[in-house]
């Protein structure tokens, strides 16, 4: 049984790589959050977020190492450091 190479489709005019990234290397962001957390750092039991819940870790700011840029219509992704 042979498999068929799929060929990806992209739509070039939907990415725009004419804007340049909001943040750049060093800049201090909030990393998001996953799953939501207590005020003391413990995972929530259901895993599902809440109104009032935190959707970013606002205890420790994050530095920038690296910008990534894909071909997708929201191009830029952050490496952040630890």
């Amino acid at each position: 049984m042979m498999k068929k190479k799929m060929k990806m489709c992209v739509d070039i005019s939907r990415i725009n790589m004419d804007q340049s990234p909001k943040y750049s290397i060093n800049d201090l962001v909030y990393r998001r959050l996953e799953v939501p957390i207590d005020k003391y750092g413990n995972k929530l039991h259901n895993g599902k977020f809440r109104q009032g819940d935190n959707r970013y870790e606002v205890s420790v700011p994050r530095k920038i190492t690296q910008v990534l840029a894909y071909s997708s219509p929201n191009p830029w992704r952050y490496i952040l450091n630890g």
